[in-house]
């Protein structure tokens, strides 16, 4: 790939292994969009046809970094996989086209790329359709959902369209966003992203055997509470599932008046067990239970996995979850 020096934008895109656990997945290639010039797609880890090599792209990437404004989209993302992989500095100006989009419409449907290009731009993404029906087809266990995370496996006569369409919608959505929303607002965003992603790579320092010892109690606190539910209740039975749980609290006779969800069941969510329930020792069980699965679950089994050489590393939300406008994040954009 020739080094266009204009004095011009330059969009990014990294294409990876699937992420797993909280540092950066490996990069397998990458779509580089310089100015309005056609986006290429320099691969060197995938299984088949790669055209580049790892050192090479990453000495087209540093001088690009260097020396030109970058566009990314979720940016935070590339940065770091840059950063921890290929040992790219952050660069001079970067912008995010997310960041964009949440700006424009914080209750958008979809903060996405591809979606959010097709609905404003008019850009389907058919390479992304190609794409993901190799893989579902030639792929173990790959399948409509978890299709992306497989692309590394997938051949670069497929890949490298399905890449350069995301600088090209990258590209286009910044031109047309950055003008209407850029103002102190999308500033404050963007100086703020470089300290949460040294903040990701560093990590925080945590201690392995306080976690590994809390969880063993937590466990046996878990079992003990779930164990006086059973003798409260008369019955062994899975207490995590709604249904099973409302069935052993009717047959035990220690409901009042259920409070119905909108497909007819009993509803076990925690105010409305609250005002179903007529005894107040089986309340503090389930209260009690909650709050330990909680800090188990979510938690404390979470930061054992993740756990690398004793740190762990936390992303930091900007916005609210992109994929599926959920409660990753928030709306205020805090």
């Amino acid at each position: 790939m020739e080094l266009y020096m204009l004095n011009n934008f330059v969009t990014i895109d990294f294409e990876t292994h699937p992420i797993e656990g909280s540092l950066p997945p490996k990069p397998v290639g990458v779509a580089i969009k310089v100015g309005d010039n056609p986006s290429e797609y320099l691969s060197w880890g995938h299984q088949d046809s790669n055209n580049t090599n790892e050192a090479y792209a990453t000495q087209c990437l540093k001088k690009l970094f260097a020396e030109h404004p970058i566009i990314m989209h979720n940016a935070s993302f590339d940065i770091s996989v840059a950063k921890y992989w290929l040992g790219i500095d952050y660069p001079k100006r970067l912008h995010d086209t997310l960041i964009l989009l949440f700006l424009r419409n914080p209750h958008a449907r979809t903060l996405a790329l591809k979606p959010s290009a097709e609905e404003i731009l008019n850009m389907p993404p058919e390479e992304k359709d190609l794409l993901h029906d190799w893989i579902i087809k030639n792929v173990p266990k790959a399948n409509k959902k978890n299709a992306g995370a497989f692309i590394a496996r997938a051949p670069v006569s497929l890949v490298a369209p399905y890449a350069c369409a995301d600088t090209d919608m990258t590209a286009a959505l910044f031109n047309m966003m950055h003008p209407l929303y850029k103002g102190e607002a999308y500033d404050r965003e963007m100086k703020l992203m470089p300290i949460l992603c040294a903040n990701t790579l560093q990590g925080i320092n945590v201690d392995e055997s306080i976690i590994y010892k809390d969880f063993v109690e937590f466990k046996s606190a878990h079992k003990l509470v779930s164990d006086k539910i059973y003798q409260k209740l008369g019955s062994e039975f899975n207490i995590d599932s709604g249904v099973e749980l409302a069935n052993a609290i009717e047959k035990a006779g220690l409901n009042t008046q259920w409070i119905y969800t909108k497909t007819g069941k009993a509803s076990t969510s925690k105010n409305n067990l609250l005002a179903a329930i007529n005894d107040q020792e089986l309340l503090d069980f389930l209260s009690y239970r909650g709050t330990l699965s909680t800090y188990l679950d979510t938690f404390m089994s979470s930061w054992i996995s993740k756990n690398n050489a004793g740190r762990l590393h936390f992303n930091w939300n900007q916005v609210r979850n992109q994929e599926t406008g959920g409660f990753m994040g928030t709306r205020t954009g805090r």
